[in-house]
């Protein structure tokens, strides 16, 4: 099967759709963004300015927002030599627009999140412009059930489930020492919206409850510096560890230090949450915002539990609690582990999608390019 994704090739999960289906298929992407994928054809889009537009600094702004006007011709043309089987666009706005435009069916449009909880409701246009994709493709695809319910405010089309999900064999609970105390991790990139420094301020506050407590924070971003300052001011800089982006090879290793992962983020859009699911597949019981997507990672009173945004009262609480039981640490990270096992098997998730694929081309003998 031809295989063609119109999606961020340099994003891991694009890498990790397009890796499980190149070994059995011919795999293609197109792509703003370039990357080396093996076994995998990159095809890079190049923006061009028309020539009768002068680059003006008020110009060159609006071709930067709707520059993927300009791609459609580039990205026919690219079809045209691909000459796929299915065209799976990820991203229901900027992606899910050059499937739309470019006439290619059959056509999916995976939704992801902020595509559709942030987009279309940044003005009336954009509206339109999800509403437009979305009536262009023959199929859409969700990453979560909260995602599908919000994406049905804009078609009245069938929605598919498939979540990203997780590599449960490398995703796996490690044998953990808490001699030498309790580690409270998380792993993200440290900026606003996934609400990092109400995590200093609630660590700042449980340290004075429990002092063999420790913090890991792995990932990088705007909101380091200040998260540092809060450590320093708060005198407690020695019990945070600070280890920087890292691969996402090293991130199971990363997660079994942890004895409880927190996920405080204030981001409405969060789809699911894969970083929580990551944590739970390792056995680890989560603390996070109960927010989009998040109560289908984390089962409240179950795997973790889940508390308001930007609530530091109702972290320490919670961590609080599970500081002092390890039972319930225990238990809540075998019930995590179970849960991903069962409903977020990336394999299982993968093949699904793949299976669909080929149901689609059944309804499409005919396809017309």
């Amino acid at each position: 099967m031809k295989i063609c994704l119109i999606a961020d090739a340099a994003n891991s999960h694009t890498q990790k759709w397009a890796a499980f289906f190149a070994p059995e298929n011919e795999v293609s992407i197109i792509s703003f963004r370039p990357a080396k994928i093996p076994n995998v054809k990159v095809y890079d889009i190049i923006p061009s300015i028309p020539v009768d537009i002068k680059p003006s600094f008020s110009t060159m702004a609006t071709i930067k927002k709707f520059g993927y006007l300009f791609c459609v011709k580039q990205v026919k043309k690219f079809l045209k030599q691909i000459q796929p089987d299915i065209v799976n666009a990820h991203y229901a706005s900027s992606y899910g627009m050059l499937g739309a435009l470019s006439g290619f069916h059959p056509l999916i449009i995976s939704v992801w999140g902020s595509d559709i909880f942030d987009f279309p409701r940044q003005s009336w246009i954009r509206e339109q412009i999800i509403k437009h994709n979305l009536k262009k493709a023959n199929y859409i695809v969700a990453l979560s059930h909260t995602l599908s319910q919000e994406t049905k405010l804009y078609t009245n089309k069938k929605i598919t489930l498939v979540p990203f999900g997780v590599d449960i064999n490398r995703f796996k609970p490690e044998d953990k020492n808490t001699k030498n105390g309790i580690t409270i991790g998380i792993v993200k990139a440290l900026e606003e919206k996934y609400g990092v420094t109400y995590l200093v301020k609630a660590f700042i506050k449980v340290t004075k409850l429990h002092q063999n407590t420790k913090l890991l924070v792995v990932g990088q971003g705007s909101q380091e510096t200040q998260m540092k300052k809060m450590c320093r001011d708060a005198g407690i800089t020695k019990k945070v560890t600070f280890i920087g982006y890292v691969q996402n090879d090293r991130v199971p290793k990363l997660l079994n230090q942890m004895d409880i992962f927190v996920m405080p983020s204030i981001l409405h859009s969060e789809t699911l949450g894969v970083a929580a699911l990551e944590a739970s597949a390792c056995g680890i019981p989560i603390v996070a915002s109960r927010i989009g997507g998040v109560h289908e990672a984390v089962l409240d009173d179950s795997t973790g539990f889940l508390v308001e945004p930007k609530n530091v009262d109702q972290l320490v609480q919670k961590l609080d609690i599970l500081i002092k039981d390890d039972a319930l640490r225990q238990e809540m990270g075998k019930r995590g582990r179970k849960h991903v096992v069962e409903n977020y098997n990336w394999e299982k998730n993968a093949a699904k999608m793949l299976h669909l694929y080929k149901e689609i081309l059944e309804k499409f003998p005919n396809k017309d390019n």
